[in-house]
């Protein structure tokens, strides 16, 4: 890679057609040096002048070279994404380390794009101009009125469309090379000038002052609706790119068929961290009108946003019955969406990752003890003296009558399911249970059973049976790898189970659970999950095993991604079990486990929580120095005390790999949650297949 010449650029510019004033024109755009991008000269001739491409996970590698295991996991994701439709965004977007992207590329032919929206822009800004039965709406105006003359108002001629009939013009943003022709374009057509009070108040970092806002003029506001003819704009705040940031969704057509196009309002990245997240915030609010609305179009102001020059030079080639290049369909919108969101985490992960490592080489082992495993980590020394104190005054016992087996799920009222259902904004789910895989008996086998999770015997099938097949599944309910929903009948304390069940009284080795069963929880769980991804926050890809999660960790996270965890969630804590195991092989998890602190047990307490999963048995294993416990009914402490004194059902063993990624490429880490353990009513637990849903 190097950067482009002036001399190159005129010469894909001439070799476009476009004849010499376009080249002309656009030879005077001096791009400062701070602002020069790269140019792959192996295809400098592209339609986009040279513009680098990441299409593959070792081009990714190459070009946006992360180093933080977060930020290379988004960049994956963003790949995957990607999938080759935007390899130019795609680059653009996750650019890392972040500097100059402005190079000179042809400037693109003004062309229809869609029945009556037109492309009347230069190789770097997208400006649209929208037809309409009362007159056009135009969306930017360029930098300076020399460009908005020489570059606008010639397109739109070139293209049939009078500069005098605008009857609208919208400011996506306070940069100056969407505001700065903006006056010149009013003063031919007498036209508004449209933007929101932050672009207003604004003062330039770039380019010429933002116009002084006229008594004419417009404020654009968050899911305002604009129609001027036949023509409605939804503008959409999506604040991050600039404060005053907007976005814009409307009905286009191709030759009669009906289409939603998304414009996203702000491309380039934002410096401070806090912009960075409002960035994501913002496109997680604009994915919400491109669902409701149903977009399948994606367009954008600049044409690095939407692979614009590539676009543009597929639909000049466009042959009769060939699809429209911007067309992409419902999922594409999606994958876009999920780039987008990808590459803004990439950097937000690198920029956490770079803070908390300042000053150490580039490979920074995990944690691998107590005291370095939480920075934030205070005095947490607990005794089994406070262990027993809290028995008594953190006691949910009575809470919701004598007779209650149904424990911390009593949060989870009407209100808090109709608030969770809320949740569903995209429509994806995904598994948390570990796949099982069996082992295997024959149909005529004797004696007990191996011992083993699930055993599977056969008792139908090929080739005595053709027409179907039967089998016998053999489940441990418990233990330490398959996800499973504990019951309250499967811990006890002095002789008691939750709310004062005296297990001689209701446990039998005959007959099961006469109270505290898994059949309890027969109504299932429906309420908000919340993902708190600790190795995630600590910047590593799995916590070392027997790494204490404390109290200050779990509150670092609700800041980190403003969730902020109270009655009736389910909270769902990954340690990074699952893939410490993939790349190290197995160990003994029931004595070595990353997990809860107990002196986070007065937390869960404060906070109803409803339900907790976590990917072993909640606990870390074996206790740092600061927990100093003696009974032995007392093992796990945080997962003991939270069956039995809290009446809280646990999930174990969860695989919280997959809602990572999901939650990372959303960038949500809130969601439905729904359980429905099978109804025995004697048990004391259920495998159970956990579903999240964005």
């Amino acid at each position: 890679m190097k950067k482009i010449t002036a001399a190159a650029a005129l010469a894909g510019m001439i070799a476009t057609g476009l004849g010499p004033a376009s080249a002309q024109d656009a030879s005077k755009r001096a791009i400062p040096s701070e602002r020069q991008g790269d140019v792959d000269e192996s295809r400098s001739d592209s339609p986009n002048g040279g513009r680098p491409e990441i299409r593959t996970h070792e081009d990714m590698a190459v070009m946006a070279p992360y180093t933080a295991p977060g930020a290379r996991t988004y960049s994956a994701l963003a790949v995957d994404a990607s999938d080759s439709q935007w390899p130019v965004t795609l680059y653009y977007r996750c650019k890392y380390p972040r500097g100059g992207t402005s190079i000179n590329a042809p400037v693109p032919q003004p062309m229809e794009v869609f029945d009556d929206v037109y492309s009347i822009g230069d190789d770097a800004n997208n400006i649209w101009a929208i037809d309409t039965s009362e007159g056009i709406i135009l969306i930017d105006a360029l930098t300076t009125e020399e460009d908005a003359r020489n570059i606008i108002v010639r397109h739109m001629k070139q293209v049939g469309l009078d500069p005098a009939r605008i009857s609208l013009i919208i400011v996506t943003h306070e940069h100056g090379d969407h505001y700065g022709g903006a006056p010149y374009m009013k003063s031919l057509s007498g036209a508004p000038i449209a933007a929101t009070q932050e672009a207003w108040d604004s003062k330039p970092s770039f380019g010429p002052p933002m116009p002084v806002r006229g008594p004419d003029d417009l404020l654009l506001v968050d899911g305002q609706e604009i129609t001027i003819g036949d023509r409605t704009i939804t503008v959409v705040a999506t604040p991050g790119h600039t404060r005053g940031t907007v976005s814009l969704v409307f009905p286009v057509s191709d030759h009669g068929t009906p289409h939603v196009a998304a414009l996203f309002g702000g491309q380039g990245k934002p410096r401070a961290m806090a912009d960075y997240l409002e960035f994501r915030r913002g496109l997680n609010h604009f994915a919400e009108y491109t669902d409701r609305m149903q977009a399948d179009v994606i367009l954008s102001n600049h044409t690095v946003g939407d692979d614009g020059l590539t676009r543009i030079d597929q639909l000049a080639r466009r042959q009769p019955g060939d699809p429209n290049p911007y067309v992409v369909g419902r999922e594409g919108v999606i994958r876009y969406d999920a780039l987008f969101r990808a590459c803004l985490s990439a950097d937000i992960d690198q920029m956490t990752y770079d803070a908390m490592h300042e000053g150490e080489s580039d490979q920074v082992p995990p944690p691998t003890s107590a005291s370095d495993a939480s920075p934030l980590s205070g005095d947490h020394l607990v005794t089994q003296e406070m262990i027993d104190g809290w028995k008594h005054s953190l006691s949910n016992w009575g809470r919701w009558g004598s007779d209650d087996e149904k424990g911390t799920l009593n949060f989870i009222t009407p209100q808090v399911r109709q608030r969770a259902a809320k949740e569903v904004r995209r429509g994806l789910s995904v598994s948390l249970e570990r796949a099982i895989t069996p082992v295997h008996i024959a149909p005529d086998h004797e004696g007990p059973l191996p011992r083993a999770a699930v055993v599977q015997r056969m008792l139908s099938g090929p080739p005595k049976r053709t027409t179907g097949s039967t089998d016998q599944l053999s489940i441990v309910a418990h233990g330490y790898t398959e996800t499973h929903l504990d019951a309250f009948g499967h811990h006890f304390h002095d002789g008691k189970m939750y709310n004062g069940f005296a297990v001689s009284d209701h446990v039998s080795m005959d007959e099961g659970l006469s109270r505290g069963s898994i059949a309890a929880f027969s109504e299932g769980v429906f309420t908000r999950g919340v993902l708190v991804d600790i190795p995630m926050l600590r910047g590593v890809a799995y916590l070392e095993p027997g790494t204490p999660i404390y109290v200050e960790d779990l509150e670092a996270w609700e800041k980190f991604t403003g969730v902020r965890i109270g009655p009736g969630d389910a909270v769902f804590i990954r340690t990074g079990r699952w893939q410490a195991e993939a790349e190290r092989g197995p160990w003994d998890i029931a004595n070595l486990a990353a997990g809860l602190d107990a002196s986070v047990i007065p937390w869960l307490h404060e906070r109803d929580i409803a339900l907790v999963g976590t990917e072993s048995a909640m606990s870390v294993k074996p206790f740092p120095d600061t927990t100093q416990i003696d009974n032995p009914d007392d093992y796990l402490p945080a997962h003991n005390f939270a069956l039995v004194t809290l009446g809280m059902p646990l999930i174990d063993n969860a695989d919280l790999d997959a809602l990572s990624q999901m939650a990372r490429s959303l960038d949500r880490y809130t969601f439905l949650l729904t359980v429905a353990p099978i109804r025995v009513t004697t048990g004391t637990g259920a495998t159970v297949n956990p579903i999240a849903t964005f």
